[in-house]
């Protein structure tokens, strides 16, 4: 397994301009949003292109994270995170499947109640999502198993 070097790039973003702020910016200044999130994709890759030139064809998984959710919904609303933050997601979980010498699986670190992301997750390229707090709203592994256990690991957690 190839671990991350930070948090995940959204985490990182607030921390660069206060949560506040950023919440704030993601209404009423989209376009500060992507060019940070643009930035802090840019430099994530170069830290993966790196990691994975290093370990050549001796990795299966890769460890990614962002803490999406609190024990009720998502921090954002899913049509924010689809806007602003899902599509830097979408392109470095490609790069890292694209610039593997070999074939890797994309273990994604995610705390609290995400449903409502996990399906745009998987389209990103989310093979394995850890935790599953089951104890979060929504996160019932009876009704995840019916909709997308088939298509996804989920390595669950009772954090």
């Amino acid at each position: 397994m190839l671990g991350r070097h930070f948090a995940g790039m959204w985490e990182t973003a607030m921390w660069m301009t206060g949560y506040e702020k950023f919440f704030m910016d993601m209404y009423f200044n989209k376009k500060l949003i992507h060019a940070i999130m643009n930035k802090m994709a840019e430099l994530t890759i170069l830290y993966w292109e790196k990691a994975l030139e290093t370990v050549g064809e001796n990795v299966l998984v890769v460890s990614t994270a962002d803490d999406l959710g609190s024990q009720n919904s998502l921090l954002v609303s899913p049509e924010l995170y689809k806007e602003l933050i899902w599509p830097y997601h979408k392109k470095l979980f490609q790069f890292i499947k694209q610039k593997a010498k070999s074939k890797v699986y994309i273990f994604y670190h995610c705390d609290g109640a995400i449903k409502e992301a996990i399906p745009l997750l998987l389209e990103a390229g989310i093979d394995i999502l850890n935790p599953v707090q089951v104890q979060c709203k929504g996160m019932d592994t009876k009704i995840l198993k019916k909709r997308i256990w088939k298509r996804f690991n989920f390595l669950g957690s009772p954090c």
